[in-house]
């Protein structure tokens, strides 16, 4: 049930999670729009090897009913992660290893607390001028530890194998896994232009909110960009959610120094 209570946001509340990217050197923090006045973002960073990150989400206020429609009152559902983990090289890999702690409210009655890992570890190679990336991912692997139901269960645990291709102001994204409720595969790319950066990221997860309606067919696309200037940086998202609409994220970094 805990798995289920947050997974059409699928974890990405920041551009840095879009693009699969782990901030380096940086700070930074974003804020999302969703459905029906729902809204989330993420504040976090990486300074010497330490990372930390804290997620939310709230749908707002929303009215409670009983049987024959009557308001009763209002209620909101929330969700908050705190994130913390630590660099690592073992030989020619590098690593991240981390723990989070989850809470999700479905209402004042309903609350959960999960317990989590998250590791990433990679390698890179220069090949004919452009640095190639492998990635093994393991993100949000764990167990509640105060189930929402009537039963401890799985969080929403995502598994994947990557590459990345980037030269000074390019790159491109492959990403294929699996999450608890089957395959998933993750495209993208950015360029970049003096001050401006534009890129696409692509999410196979997204597929089942096509309704066949309008533009429910673009879901899973998200169409992203940003200004840089010296070390602060503004990026924004446009994600198709298809039946659920859009989902903009903005976002501000500081590289520091």
């Amino acid at each position: 049930m805990f798995a289920f209570a947050y997974d059409v946001f699928l974890g990405d509340f920041s551009l840095y999670s879009l693009k699969s990217h782990i901030p380096k050197g940086e700070i930074y923090t974003s804020a999302y729009n969703f459905v029906a006045g729902s809204f989330g973002g993420e504040l976090g960073g990486e300074r010497r090897g330490i990372l930390g990150n804290l997620k939310f989400f709230s749908s707002g206020n929303m009215e409670r009913t009983d049987e024959d429609g009557q308001v009763l009152g209002s209620f909101s559902s929330n969700f908050i992660k705190l994130s913390g983990g630590r660099e690592f090289k073992v030989g020619n890999f590098y690593g991240i290893l981390g723990l989070g702690l989850s809470y999700v409210s479905l209402d004042q009655k309903n609350v959960g607390l999960g317990a989590s890992l998250f590791s990433r570890i990679f390698t890179i190679r220069e090949f004919k001028g452009f640095n190639v990336e492998g990635y093994l991912l393991l993100d949000n692997v764990g167990y509640e530890l105060k189930p929402i139901g009537l039963s401890r269960g799985i969080l929403p645990y995502k598994v994947s194998l990557g590459g990345k291709v980037f030269g000074d102001r390019s790159s491109a994204l492959l990403e294929i896994g699996r999450y608890y409720m089957g395959n998933y595969v993750k495209v993208g790319g950015e360029v970049g232009v003096n001050i401006l950066n534009l890129g696409f990221s692509f999410d196979s997860r997204l597929r089942n909110l096509n309704g066949g309606y309008g533009l429910d067919f673009l879901s899973g696309l998200s169409i992203f960009g940003g200004v840089g200037y010296r070390n602060i940086k503004f990026e924004y998202s446009y994600t198709f959610m298809g039946l659920f609409g859009s989902r903009n994220i903005f976002q501000i970094s500081y590289r520091l120094n």
